[in-house]
């Protein structure tokens, strides 16, 4: 892959750093001279490192006076299974380079990222920490951590972000397999054997630990669900969902197995660098950050890969909260970059789907150049990748896609401005009533599918207006082509309602679904009122 080499030298120029000499990024190593200057982390004067957090006014994402008031080397909660804290592992296991780059990050929360890998992580195991320091203004934050044994600094001259830093990152490391990390992370109690025993039964696999929260707040470490699989909508948004039956079945039998997931969380997993170079590692012209797991996700399972998750490795996370007010600029800027990145993806990835996913940007981005994907595709079909159907078909039959003659499908929402609750079978007691519930994005029995006919459907079952009469319950019976009572228009009211959204109107009597007591007695059929929040609806994905 060198073409991913020669791109970089074209981005920018990286350095890899030790206490008294540059060395260039494709130089193998330092001086060995170098090595006696470096020091445990403890010889650091950390606490000096970490205080420098409370004098500047830019790390108002999370609680950074809690942060740097926390040991490097704190103790966490051991949130693993019984049956994975009985495990043994094989001492010959593969050596790792862990890669962590960094912008604006606090010195508290990198430094105990650092400290938790040296700490937790077999010494034979650990061969180096790659430090990229992405254009940050002060030099000095990353040139202190160098002096750390095992730590060696790689510096963009100027920001690149995420994606070209870390490949910079892989330019650099020497171990035979790469670990990604983010830079406000904690890794648990044996975190890395479970990942290289994954990767040793099969080479082609990449794998992600389960993700705990580290509250950014109170830095208390939060455990999340080993029952959790990543997921992703037709809008290439990331989230997390329960895993399948049977692999709930699978994981109940042996709570320490790995299980196969559609997509990974973007920061944290473990790949062997040749298979990462072979399959294409990041696409370099990605900005930033954003959507470039999921463009990952989908090429390694498409060109013969696999990703799973080892619920034995846990890694604590900080996820942030929303950046100040005066870095809104950068925000939009972030936000340009992600839609761009997600048009790559889609572009190379999606085939015939690609409608479904450019219906659902804003109409003045649908046009947004994102650049020559000619690379990326080569890339797909030297490696013979398999199409996006079979990805559905295989690996992701959970991802809802249209019928033929469906107008619209996925969620139906109310509840605005937020949109945050969707009609849900299950959401009310009777049998064939539909309620309101939470939305989940990938929850069969809330997806529903909006047809030419004016027919809200789900498998063979429709909205149904059992009485023609004010108030009657809604109910989900066997579709009826024939019956006008299944037949509900989309109104979009004239007029300064104030109000988003559409109203569904039954097509033959004046009445439209009301979800005023969606919880307690399910839809009902009302009159109509353009100006009541309780008939305004929104469909997940128009076609």
């Amino acid at each position: 892959m060198l073409y991913i080499f020669l791109l970089l030298n074209m981005f920018a120029v990286s350095e890899l750093a030790t206490e008294d000499k540059i060395c260039l990024a494709d130089r193998s190593q330092c001086d060995k001279s170098d090595e006696k200057l470096l020091v445990d982390w403890m010889d650091i004067d950390y606490r000096t490192f970490m205080q420098k957090d409370l004098v500047e006014d830019k790390f108002t994402a999370i609680n950074v006076t809690k942060s740097a008031r926390l040991k490097p080397n704190r103790d966490i909660p051991d949130y693993r299974s019984q049956a994975c804290k009985r495990k043994s592992y094989d001492e010959k296991q593969a050596t790792i380079s862990v890669i962590i780059t960094f912008h604006k990050e606090a010195r508290s929360t990198l430094l105990r990222t650092i400290v938790s890998v040296i700490e937790r992580t077999p010494e034979h195991l650990l061969k180096e920490i790659i430090l990229v320091d992405d254009g940050n203004l002060d030099p000095t934050q990353g040139q202190q951590l160098a002096k750390i044994k095992k730590v060696k600094l790689v510096r963009n001259s100027i920001r690149q972000g995420l994606i070209r830093s870390r490949l910079a990152g892989v330019e650099a490391a020497q171990a035979e397999v790469l670990v990604f990390l983010d830079s406000h992370c904690e890794v648990g109690y044996t975190w890395v054997q479970p990942l290289l025993e994954a990767l040793l039964v099969d080479r082609t696999t990449i794998v992600s630990p389960v993700i705990d929260n580290i509250n950014l707040n109170t830095f208390q470490l939060e455990p999340v669900s080993s029952y959790l699989r990543g997921g992703f909508d037709w809008r290439l948004d990331f989230f997390w969902e329960f895993i399948t039956p049977s692999q709930r079945a699978t994981r109940i039998r042996d709570e320490s197995g790995v299980i196969d997931t559609p997509a990974i969380a973007g920061g944290i997993f473990a790949v062997y660098k040749d298979w990462f170079l072979e399959l294409g590692g990041y696409d370099p012209h990605m900005e930033i950050w954003g959507s470039e797991q999921l463009e990952l996700s989908l090429r390694s399972w498409r060109c013969g890969g696999r990703m799973v998750i080892h619920p034995c490795s846990r890694v604590g996370h900080v996820y942030h909260s929303s950046v100040k007010k005066v870095e809104s600029e950068e925000n939009e800027l972030r936000e340009k970059y992600n839609v761009l990145n997600k048009i790559r993806t889609a572009q190379v990835w999606f085939d015939q789907f690609y409608p479904i996913f450019k219906s659902t940007l804003p109409k003045k981005l649908r046009n947004t150049e994102v650049g020559d994907i000619k690379e990326r595709v080569d890339i797909r079909n030297n490696l013979n990748c398999k199409s996006m159907d079979w990805y559905l078909r295989t690996v992701y039959p959970e991802l809802l896609v249209p019928r033929n003659g469906d107008i619209a499908f996925g969620n139906i929402y109310t509840n605005q401005p937020i949109w945050t609750t969707c009609l849900d079978p299950i959401g009310h007691s009777d049998s064939l009533s539909v309620g309101l519930n939470p939305c989940l994005q990938s929850n069969h029995v809330q997806q529903f599918h909006y047809t030419n006919r004016s027919t809200i459907a789900q498998d063979d079952f429709c909205l149904t207006l059992e009485k023609v009469q004010v108030g009657t319950q809604l109910a989900m019976n066997l579709c009826d082509d024939t019956s006008p009572r299944q037949r509900w228009k989309t109104i979009y009211p004239k007029g300064d309602t104030k109000l988003k959204g559409f109203l569904l109107k039954n097509e033959k009597y004046d009445v439209c679904v009301d979800a005023a007591l969606g919880k307690e007695k399910g839809l009902l059929a009302m009159r109509c009122h353009p100006d009541e929040i309780n008939q305004r609806f929104m469909f997940q994905y128009i076609i």
